[in-house]
Formats: structure tokens, sequence, C-alpha cells
């Protein structure tokens, strides 16, 4: 009876020879993810910078305290990072999974709430047990690195300690990484009514800023329904779903101007409902309305609907958009990714990736449905290597 080979422990390699071995055997952001489930060490080594132009969909697991009843939180801490290109390509609907992560760290019970993402980064909502006296925490999470940007707590404001945390839409305006320094990334979060707090918008500045500053629409704006933010042409755009004016918000002044009215602008916000509106800036820097048609209220999506704002000397109208050519649009509920079919063949030109849906805009209808049936949670990120 031969006695069992023992195993190698690959926890003691020098550091220096296991970046080598990686490096000399990984070719894709994949390989370096695999690579760091071997060990502890191997996990702890900074990830190379990589060009990933092709987002990946961070989706909520239905259950992991099954397989790892040791998991902290609840069950929908653990989030699975899926590389879709497989179901883009339609090759038998395969979607590998890249790893699964737990949003939720560190020694307390936690329950986490994902509120968007942008440049490859989660923002999340962390409900601690037993709860702090200041509330839910904010942070921005790297899923892939496990980094984190905790968020200032509190508000500039006598309106309440907390920032209000029914959190419709996040941006930023840079990615962070090794060489660029936070104080010049600025975050915007668009906070909807919540009792007697109203809507509006919060900002505030990396590592620099302790406190959110706040800038209520009551202040500003005859209506609380906004239903979108954008940063086109160097400002901050809100979309007011009630009559489809889009106004620029200067942070000098501090103010809202209107940018425009769109002489169409009734029939696209006061036709079909249930919708859902979204602004995109176009890699020509043009800005687009999406608009998702919804079955019923939080129901699933039947179809989408495309404009560009086009202005005509003080005229402005939203014209419909039956194509956007050679590109794949990647949409969620926080952000959308524009994706070049040349550069990356495998996905369908002219289709709208909500999540696992594809939907074709030239034949007006959906492709590939996921077995939610259109109800997607998920939120698209850009790998980011710090």
């Amino acid at each position: 009876m031969t006695e069992p080979t023992e195993q190698p422990d690959w926890s003691q390699l020098p550091g220096d020879l296991v970046e080598t071995i990686i490096h000399r055997w990984s070719t894709k952001l994949q390989d370096f993810i695999h690579s760091r489930f071997v060990c502890k060490q191997w996990r702890s080594l900074p990830l190379p910078e990589f060009r990933q132009s092709l987002p990946w969909l961070v989706s909520p697991c239905k259950s992991k305290s099954a397989s790892n009843p040791k998991a902290v939180g609840c069950n929908g801490n653990w989030h699975r990072i899926t590389d879709v290109t497989t179901a883009a390509a339609e090759i038998k609907n395969k979607k590998p999974r890249l790893q699964h992560v737990n949003l939720a760290d560190g020694p307390r019970r936690v329950e986490v709430q994902c509120l968007g993402s942008a440049f490859g980064w989660l923002l999340l909502k962390e409900v601690r047990s037993p709860p702090p006296s200041w509330g839910p925490i904010l942070c921005l999470m790297n899923p892939l690195t496990r980094n984190k940007i905790y968020l200032p707590q509190e508000t500039t404001t006598g309106q309440g300690t907390c920032v209000p945390c029914c959190i419709a839409r996040f941006l930023m305006s840079a990615a962070p990484t090794a060489t660029k320094t936070e104080e010049s990334i600025t975050v915007v979060l668009l906070y909807q009514d919540v009792g007697d707090v109203g809507g509006g918008l919060a900002f505030c500045k990396l590592g620099w800023d302790e406190r959110w500053t706040l800038v209520p629409f009551h202040d500003h704006l005859p209506t609380n329904k906004v239903a979108e933010i954008v940063s086109w042409r160097g400002k901050i755009h809100v979309l007011c779903e009630d009559d489809g004016r889009v106004l620029a918000y200067d942070h000098l002044q501090p103010k809202f101007s209107l940018a425009f009215l769109a002489e169409n602008s009734a029939d696209l916000f006061n036709g079909e409902r249930p919708c859902n509106y979204r602004l995109v800036v176009s890699p020509e820097g043009e800005l687009i309305l999406l608009i998702s048609h919804c079955e019923s209220a939080g129901g699933r999506v039947k179809r989408f609907s495309i404009y560009r704002a086009k202005e005509d000397g003080r005229r402005w109208r939203w014209d419909a958009v039956g194509s956007i050519g050679d590109y794949a649009l990647f949409f969620d509920s926080s952000c959308a990714v524009y994706v070049s079919v040349r550069d990356h063949p495998e996905c369908r030109r002219d289709c709208v990736y909500y999540m696992e849906n594809v939907y074709d805009l030239k034949m007006n209808e959906f492709v590939h449905r996921s077995g939610d049936g259109g109800r997607a949670v998920g939120n698209w990120i850009l790998p980011s290597s710090y």
C-alpha cells in the first residue's frame, strides 16, 4: 500500500518567486484572480495593471451559506463575479463564474447592500449589528482586490447627522488608483425622499472631506422628482421625471440652471408607463436618453428605446436612435458602459446587455433572457487592479 503523497505548502515559496511564476503563467486578469485562491500569501499579492474594457457582472448569490456556513453576515452578502462574454456570444449560454466574494468582512456581523458601481468599485451600505449610533456606513469596495475606502458618515447641514441612505444613483469623477491621489476624486450621490428629508445631491472629496455637502432639491427646484444624474460637459446634469427638463448644477455658484427642455419631452415623459429613465454619454460625447419600458411597476423590462439630445440653435429635441452601430451597451440600475464590437467581436453589435439579458435594438426584442425573466439584479464593473 503506497503512502499518500504529501501536498506541497505553496505558502512557503518566496514572494518574488511567486510573482515570477504568476506573471509567466498568467496572460489574462482571470488567470491572476484564479491564482489568488491558492493560499493566503498568494491572495495578498497585488494585481498587475490591466486594461480590461469588457465589463464583468457582480450579482447576488441565491445562497452561499449552505456551502460556506462560516460566512459573515446574511446570504445577501455573497456575490458572484461573472464573465458573461460567452453568454454574449451565445456559445451554449455558458457563463463561467470567476469567483465568489463576501462583501462583508471583519469580526462584526454586517449586512451589506450594494447601491451602485463606478470604475470597478461598488458603493456599499453596511448595516452592523448592533448598529452604531450614526446609522448605516457607506464605503467604496473593489470586489477583486477587496480594497475599501470609507466615506463620510455625517453632513454639513443641520438636517440630521448622517447622510440619507435611500440612494438612487452614484457617480465618481475618476477611478482610485495607486498613483492618483484620492483628494482629486469627487463622489456624488442622488438621494430620494425619505420621510421629512427631501431629495437632493450629496458631494464629498475622497480623503479630504469629513462630511457630505448636501444640496436639497427643494431649495433649488420646483420638484423633487429627479430620475437621473450624469456628468456631461464638465457639469452634473439632472433629469426631472415630471416634465423631462435637464438641469445643470454649477458647484461654484452653487445653483441649478436649465440646460434644455426638449420640444418633444411631453411625448416621452407623459406617455407609456411605467418607465425607467437613464442618461448616458455616448463615445462621441452626446447625451443619450435610455428608456426601459416595464410590464408593470417593479416588473420585468419588455423593451428599450433610445434617444439622442439634438440641439438646433436654441431649440432641443430628443431624436430617436434606431441603432448604436458597432457598439454594445452594457446597462444596469446604476451605470452604463459602451463597448466596441470591433474590439470585442464576442459581443453582439447594436444590443443592450441588461445584466444577463440581451436586447437587440434592430429586432426590437430580447434575443436572450436569463432565468430571472428580466427582473435583473446586479452591477456591471470594469475590473480595476487597485
